[in-house]
């Protein structure tokens, strides 16, 4: 289990994070996107596209995310985006 130890960057004192929800903003796994996109919204009609199924888009981002930052089975990942 993890810890969800952090220390403050400023004091370098300890941060209990155990109910602490991070959000990250980053362009990592924009090709991911970009390929799902292609590959399964990009040729459906926007009706469809807006209802559609982003859980395996989800799966994908999740272990990659996992593989490049290390990012433990505890974590979760919510991912969700509308194409227009």
């Amino acid at each position: 289990m993890q810890t969800c130890a952090y220390k403050d960057r400023r004091t370098n004192d300890a941060v209990d994070c155990t109910q602490t929800i991070w959000i990250l903003a980053t362009n990592f796994g924009s090709g991911v996107i970009e390929s799902y996109y292609e590959t399964r919204l990009e040729k459906i009609d926007e009706k469809h596209r807006h209802t559609a199924d982003l859980r395996p888009l989800q799966a994908e981002l999740k272990q990659a995310y996992r593989t490049r930052f290390g990012v433990g089975d505890s974590c979760d990942f919510v991912g969700g985006m509308s194409f227009y």
